[in-house]
């Protein structure tokens, strides 16, 4: 079963973007530098990856997972995934702008649109890759949260594939934080990074999402999965456990 336009209308809210505009030139020249920056500094990134095996599950080509991560995590969703060729739903807000010529110019393909916000059109084009076989991915919670709040969007895309969600969760040891509304987090060089993931399957069909209790249900199914992600990433900063260990690769190394 396919979504509809409007069923992906339902699902995000009308398109209110203005017509694209010049940017100023300090705009265009971040545009144009922080693509080898952030490559640059991920480099220097000591990573660690819990469950490799979940991870390499997610981006088998063609039975893949859909992605989640949250908005506030995007540096480290490129910077952990550099070389994968996924594609990203990225917000038509101007912030959006700088991520998608990010993602672009580092390999992703960066689909616009969001899952609050002139995201029709973009998850019937996120629907399209995935059933291509194409990797997507979502930040749930962008393009203006709340913060750590699930959209619809995740879900129902999710469902409509019929594919299971992996969640993501990082931690770093040393971190920039913006002062934007998802508080926007870019580990610092050198610092110690470490992913998790966790899977959310047996989503049900996508008609019985039309009942909100059901769709209401699922979306907190995915927030918690997302939290249960980033706590383990943050406790195998700290140290971990026994668990931890023998779920990670074992070793630290530059991403």
């Amino acid at each position: 079963m396919t979504m509809d336009e409007e069923t992906a209308s339902a699902v995000a809210a009308a398109d209110e973007s203005s017509a694209p505009r010049r940017r100023p030139l300090s705009h265009r020249l971040l545009v144009r530098i922080a693509p080898g920056l952030l490559r640059l500094l991920a480099r220097t990134w000591r990573v660690r990856v819990l469950d490799p095996e979940l991870r390499a599950r997610a981006v088998d080509e063609g039975a893949g997972a859909v992605g989640s991560f949250w908005h506030g995590d995007i540096p480290f969703a490129i910077g952990c995934h550099l070389g994968m060729d996924v594609s990203v739903l990225v917000s038509r807000h101007r912030d959006g702008e700088l991520v998608a010529a990010v993602a672009e110019r580092l390999g992703f393909g960066a689909v616009r649109g969001s899952s609050t916000r002139g995201g029709a059109a973009g998850l019937l084009e996120m629907q399209r890759r995935g059933a291509a076989g194409r990797l997507i991915a979502i930040t749930p919670d962008g393009p203006r949260g709340p913060a750590h709040t699930v959209a619809p969007g995740v879900v129902w895309l999710a469902a409509t594939l019929r594919r299971p969600i992996v969640a993501a969760g990082f931690a770093a040891s040393r971190c920039w934080r913006a002062g934007s509304w998802d508080r926007m987090r870019v580990p610092r060089p050198f610092a110690r990074v470490v992913a998790a993931y966790e899977e959310v399957a047996g989503l049900p069909e996508v008609e019985a999402l039309r009942d909100d209790r059901v769709l209401d249900e699922w979306r907190e199914r995915v927030a918690a999965a997302m939290a249960r992600a980033e706590a383990r990433a943050e406790a195998a900063l700290a140290g971990g456990g026994d668990d931890d260990r023998r779920r990670s690769t074992g070793r630290e190394g530059s991403a």
